[in-house]
């Protein structure tokens, strides 16, 4: 008998339902390393001035081996400890919020990363961004509202929520201004597409959100336009 599905494949079933993206060929767990597997991994390797063998921020790597691209999905051991602490899927809170974020966004990256290489195309960094954004402000109002017993969250509260995932911290504490603005570029978009689909009529959201997913850039930022 199957046991209960994992926070991971949860989400990774809501992302890929939400785009219609082309799922990883193999599970999704099979990509997950933790703080052992970074130093095994990445020993003596360095990416945007970051010692990748020591612990820090949830990401996804790419490395070759064998001519391949290989692909991990690295959380912090604390990270997944506090997230087995404090369930997200029993409501979220503040000592659950920001790394659930962070686990959304990275597993975001990924699906869209596995998705663009099935079907043949690039995608920028800022179209990452932008795109996890929206990923953590949909999963995160879906969560909260289901631990409530609710469909949906009251519009009050799921702004109020928005505000809170998009609105804080101003990234100072990344390497370079080019990261820092990237950021900071991707989380205004975001704000604007959000606007967008709360606007638009509920069945026709589903399309406008595969849409955007599958669009290049310059059209995802059309999409955005105020």
């Amino acid at each position: 008998m199957a046991g209960p599905e994992s926070l991971l494949s949860q989400l990774g079933r809501v992302i890929t339902a939400t785009y219609g993206l082309t799922r990883p060929g193999s599970p999704l767990e099979t990509f997950v390393i933790g703080d052992r597997g970074l130093l095994t991994l990445h020993a003596d390797h360095w990416a945007e001035g970051r010692d990748l063998s020591r612990p820090g921020e949830a990401m996804v790597l790419l490395r070759e081996e064998d001519d391949d691209t290989l692909v991990s999905l690295y959380y912090p051991d604390a990270l997944i400890e506090n997230l087995e602490r404090h369930d997200p899927r029993r409501g979220l809170c503040e000592e659950n919020l920001r790394d659930f974020a962070v686990f959304v966004e990275e597993l975001d990256h990924l699906l869209v990363l596995a998705d663009a290489s099935a079907n043949g195309r690039q995608v920028a960094a800022v179209e990452l961004e932008l795109h996890a954004n929206v990923t953590v402000v949909l999963t995160a109002d879906l969560f909260h509202a289901r631990s409530l017993g609710l469909r949906r969250l009251p519009e009050e509260e799921s702004r109020a929520l928005r505000t809170a995932l998009l609105d804080c911290g101003d990234y100072e504490g990344e390497e370079s201004s080019g990261w820092r603005q990237r950021y900071l570029d991707a989380r205004r978009a975001a704000w604007r597409f959000l606007d967008r689909l709360f606007e638009t009529p509920r069945g026709e959201r589903h399309a406008l959100l595969q849409r955007f997913s599958g669009a290049p850039l310059p059209e995802k930022l059309a999409l955005c336009a105020a």
